[in-house]
């Protein structure tokens, strides 16, 4: 069975249809132009057809993929011709609607009826077939939309998600997978925060880079970029040159959040881009605690009331004027002045600024990001980005931790479309800069000693990811590699949830700020096989070397 898949993108809503069954009335036939896309040709399954249609007719279906209709339709004649300029209507256009005149395609299809199917009866009909396993030489790449070869077809849905304007379907029979595979379509990319449309990556790689930390001064970035042969870039572009082809960025860009050092970010972004497969589209990233940097002062309102904070955790009394023993409690307004959840809007500009740059969106309210890829154009990949530094930081209170907040988690579940259940085969990432556990192997406490680095509402993020099936958390910030998996124990539904932890550690911070017996590293993410499996590479004496066996996220 033959799908021809149009929209009516020349006509009014309808009006396709009409035109051709106006035709069939008039002449009792009318002719049918294949409107192929870039990438497409004309498969080989069409000589058959040829062969068996003289003086036989073929059943096929026309998939109206604007109004999600569908028609059957008779075919008694098809001619093609595989050349670029493709060919003319074979009686001159006398039975083609007139918007087909002067146009070339690659093939023509005679059809002697048109019949809608109707819409309680479609799912039925669909699903008395299976895709082949065979695309009979439609595509350029052989192997695109193997995941779909011998499974049944399920709904109009699924055949609108894929990008793609033939379909060849044979009888279901048992044993034939009967999952539904949903992938939206990847034409076309939108600049947007978080694009509902997935983008096309051409290979299984996804590669991820953590504290670049661009930067003015001394002492900072690792890599001396007025040498061509130890820039950053350079090193990256010599090992991945044929297959970087999309990109993720933990935090940590900068150093100090200043308009020169996201420059050097861009500039690294875009000399990858000039040489390798990347694209800036197909490049995610998050801010860092660096790339928001607050250096802000206490108020004498916030340094008041955090002296009675403080009067209050030793156990006295805070007093009134005159001496006298008072409250032990905090105002409302004291409160108030005291939470850290607000940055400044100088903090943010340089930021929002270069989030313009590279992704030519204006950012939301939370600088959160989403990415939908497409790998090998057949498994989908969602990553959502957040924003771990959502607290004003003042000196020497809070610098390291980080806080998302429900607002921020629930409104990129709806922007990622994680409200619904996820898609066969689908895989859900999470991105944030900060660490969701503390990092602290052993430290000694003493009064006025800040905390370990982590979220301060690390639980809540987790319980979030459970609840919407994240397959990993990838992290930076900490300046040295981790992994590990946790489990949570639903005691009420008796369901165990898991997701992986993982943190890269840096990848071009100046040596002085890396662990001892650490090295600056990447990562390279593969989706080839149904877990994710991460390898890590170490940068050393300016080159990538390999770092071990891959990690393996079973």
């Amino acid at each position: 069975m033959l799908v021809l898949r149009f929209r009516d993108l020349v006509t009014q809503p309808g009006d396709t249809i009409k035109l051709h069954q106006d035709i069939i009335e008039k002449d009792g036939y009318v002719y049918w132009g294949w409107w192929s896309k870039a990438g497409e040709k004309c498969p080989s399954i069409f000589l058959d057809y040829q062969l068996e249609l003289a003086p036989l007719t073929k059943e096929i279906f026309l998939f109206d993929s604007g109004q999600s209709k569908l028609y059957k339709a008779v075919l008694s004649e098809l001619k093609f011709d595989n050349s670029p300029s493709g060919m003319d209507c074979p009686d001159n256009f006398a039975c083609a609607p007139e918007y087909y005149h002067q146009q070339k395609f690659k093939a023509w299809f005679k059809l002697g009826s048109i019949i809608e199917v109707k819409e309680s009866e479609v799912s039925n009909t669909l699903q008395k077939y299976s895709y082949d396993d065979n695309n009979h030489g439609l595509f350029l790449e052989k192997n695109t939309f193997q995941d779909f070869f011998n499974k049944k077809v399920i709904s109009l849905d699924e055949l609108r998600h894929q990008d793609r304007t033939i379909w060849f379907f044979k009888h279901f029979e048992n044993g034939h997978s009967e999952h539904e595979i949903l992938l939206y379509n990847s034409n076309a990319v939108i600049p947007t925060v978080f694009p509902n449309n997935y983008v096309k990556v051409n290979d299984s790689k996804i590669h991820w880079v953590s504290d670049l930390h661009f930067s003015e001064g001394a002492n900072q970035h690792g890599f001396n970029n007025q040498l061509l042969n130890s820039s950053l870039y350079s090193i990256i572009e010599k090992e991945f040159k044929y297959t970087l082809n999309a990109l993720i960025v933990s935090g940590d860009m900068t150093w100090s959040a200043s308009k020169d050092e996201f420059d050097q970010t861009v500039k690294f972004y875009t000399d990858l881009s000039s040489n390798t497969q990347l694209d800036l589209s197909k490049i995610c990233f998050c801010p860092g605690n660096h790339d928001l940097s607050y250096q802000g002062t206490l108020t004498g309102e916030q340094k008041e009331a955090l002296e009675k904070l403080h009067l209050l955790q030793r156990g006295e009394k805070i007093t009134k004027e005159g001496g006298l023993e008072g409250r032990d409690n905090l105002t409302k307004d004291e409160i108030s002045s005291l939470q850290s959840l607000e940055t400044t809007e100088v903090a943010k500009d340089a930021y929002e600024q270069h989030f313009v740059t590279v992704t030519s969106a204006k950012p939301n309210e939370f600088l959160s990001m989403g990415k939908k890829f497409l790998i090998n154009n057949q498994r989908a990949v969602e990553i959502c980005l957040l924003n771990s530094n959502r607290m004003q930081q003042y000196k020497y209170l809070f610098q390291g931790n980080g806080f998302i907040g429900e607002d921020q988690r629930s409104d990129a579940a709806h922007e990622m479309g994680w409200t619904t259940s996820k898609g066969y085969g689908a895989l859900r990432i999470v991105v944030l800069h900060h660490n969701l556990l503390p990092v602290e192997y052993s430290n000694i406490p003493y009064i006025g000693s800040s905390p370990g680095s982590y979220v301060y509402d690390s639980q809540a993020t987790l319980k979030w990811c459970y609840k919407h099936d994240v397959d990993v958390i990838l992290h930076g910030h900490t300046h040295q590699r981790s992994a590990m998996k946790l489990s949570d124990f639903d005691i009420k539904n008796n369901i165990t949830k898991s997701v992986w932890i993982v943190g890269l550690g840096s990848t071009g911070v100046h040596h002085s700020h890396i662990v001892p017996t650490h090295t600056n590293q990447l990562a390279e993410l593969d989706f080839s096989n149904k877990h994710i499996e991460i390898q890590f590479y170490d940068i050393v004496n300016n080159e990538v070397v390999r770092s071990g066996e891959s990690l393996k996220l079973e």
